[in-house]
């Protein structure tokens, strides 16, 4: 048990990890080509070559301008040697890293903020720079750090701690934490086109936690169990069949249904009213400690992300309140139904594309979903194929991405109004 929760666990970080790292890559690109717009803008090229006019529309341009994610980020054009002409926000000065290092397209993050440096050029000679520049008191709403269950920090290429989650665990600005200990499970993943990497860590100690609790209690209980039994066992050699054959059948049938509420006849015989009393004590305790079904659903049930289990038919096996949610269906519309029934066509073709061009054990991706109301919207898809009693499932996790397009279409249209 302690290995499957383990592994589990493993997987959950390993997933974060690659999903944070993405997540991470595409908001970069976008602020790399935001900044790349504005060193391309007809209006700061003119700004640095005509120094008398620049004061005619320069403030007022600079004034329009609203930098992605947050509009605590600082945008500055400067000249060749670094210093600030003009920015969008007033009373903030240029990062101090620009005196030390030459103009060419540059992505900082550290303790202190991102910077990022987009040459300026005009007559094929580098002329100053648009530096962008996100304060370290907003990288919690450029990052999206909302999980609770894991620790999540960012790292440079000097293995410094750019950004992190939990104080506790890291601090930016200090070398990365060695965690390779048996009470920690820690995945490193590199962000692409860039020097950082992301880093999600999580306790083995609280995941083993809930664990030892059921274990105890399973290990009680059998014990308990087993002094009860024996003592029927030996009490039995001494009493009538009658009573004991009834006994029998009404223990079999609390068995038979898995109904523990259910109780003997204490009627009868002492020895035999005594024996049924005290099992019915021990069904009270074991309903009373046991871990249910019920229970278990209750966890799958309240997964805020979409959780369907599929057949090797792809059709849906189980799914949880937060898929139903998503999708707009109920238990009866969904069960049966194959996984394309989700879809929209272009989803269905984009579906069968992975599936066709990727591994049939582990399928990711993203696709269009379908409502139940006919509407459609972005879905981020993984899917694990499980082997359990030689019977093939999988189990599909699903995320709905429409704000995370909504982010990446507003890049797009500011940067096409800029461009115009």
């Amino acid at each position: 048990m302690q290995n499957a929760v383990e592994s589990e666990l493993r997987d959950q970080i390993v997933e974060r990890s690659a999903s944070e790292a993405s997540h991470i890559q595409h908001k970069l690109e976008g602020l790399k080509q935001f900044a790349n717009t504005l060193a391309t803008n007809g209006l700061i090229t003119n700004g640095l070559i005509d120094i008398q006019g620049r004061e005619d529309y320069l403030p007022l341009f600079f004034r329009s301008l609203r930098p992605p994610i947050t509009p605590e980020a600082a945008i500055f054009l400067v000249d060749y040697k670094g210093r600030k002409i003009i920015a969008n926000l007033k009373n903030r000065d240029v990062p101090k890293l620009l005196s030390t290092r030459e103009f060419k397209q540059t992505l900082d993050l550290d303790e202190f903020g991102l910077t990022i440096i987009e040459p300026v050029t005009v007559n094929e000679s580098i002329e100053g720079a648009i530096v962008l520049h996100y304060p370290a008191s907003t990288y919690k709403q450029l990052f999206d750090t909302t999980s609770i269950r894991h620790s999540f920090f960012l790292v440079n290429s000097d293995n410094l701690v750019s950004f992190s989650d939990n104080l506790n665990l890291a601090i930016a600005g200090n070398p990365v934490p060695d965690l390779s200990t048996e009470d920690w499970l820690q995945i490193r993943t590199k962000v692409r086109q860039s020097d950082l990497s992301v880093v999600v860590a999580s306790s083995l100690k609280v995941a083993f936690k809930t664990l030892e609790t059921v274990q105890l209690v399973q290990t009680v209980g059998l014990m308990v169990f087993m002094v009860i039994s024996i003592g029927l066992v030996v009490l039995a050699a001494s009493i009538i069949s009658r009573p004991l054959k009834k006994m029998s059948k009404g223990i079999s049938s609390i068995k038979t249904i898995e109904d523990f509420e259910q109780k003997l006849d204490t009627t009868g015989p002492k020895e035999i009213a005594d024996i049924a009393s005290t099992f019915n004590r021990l069904s009270s305790w074991l309903s009373s400690t046991t871990v249910s079904r019920d229970y278990m659903d209750n966890i799958f049930g309240s997964i805020i992300e979409g959780v369907a289990t599929v057949d090797r038919d792809g059709k849906i096996i189980t799914v949880n309140q937060a898929a139903k949610k998503m999708f707009g269906y109920d238990d009866a519309q969904l069960i049966g139904q194959s996984t394309s029934f989700l879809l929209s066509e272009k989803g269905q073709a984009d579906y069968l594309s992975y599936k066709n061009n990727l591994s049939s054990e582990q399928l990711f991706g993203e696709v269009e979903g379908r409502r139940s109301d006919g509407s459609t919207f972005p879905i981020e898809f993984a899917v694990t194929a499980l082997s359990m009693n030689n019977t093939q499932t999988s189990v599909c996790t699903m995320h709905d991405i429409t704000e995370r397009k909504l982010i990446e279409q507003q890049i797009e249209k500011q940067t096409e109004e800029l461009e115009k």
